[in-house]
């Protein structure tokens, strides 16, 4: 799916993506998570995902999932789950 018109995936990847902080656990970790999220093309499925990884503590799974909604415009999806104030910063991106 292609990105809509004020999606700025750059904006997306630095309040999503990798911390700047983390080790190479981490690195690994979510480059696994954007692998696994890469493909999924329902708002509603990544939603669930991401439900799931909040509620078992896996950020960087959580993190690139709110990458991959970012970068699809699914911005509802994205206000759902860290508010709208700052979903509505990233569409404004």
């Amino acid at each position: 799916m292609p990105h809509q018109q004020g999606t700025d995936p750059d904006t997306g990847r630095h309040l999503f993506g990798l911390p700047a902080d983390a080790g190479p656990a981490d690195a690994i970790s979510y480059r696994d998570a954007a692998d696994r999220v890469a493909d999924i093309t329902s708002p509603a499925h990544l939603g669930a995902l991401i439900t799931r990884a909040t509620a078992s503590g896996d950020d960087m799974l959580r993190r690139a999932a709110l990458a991959h909604a970012h970068q699809q415009g699914w911005h509802g999806l994205v206000a759902d789950h860290v508010g709208p104030d700052l979903a509505a910063q990233l569409h404004a991106a």
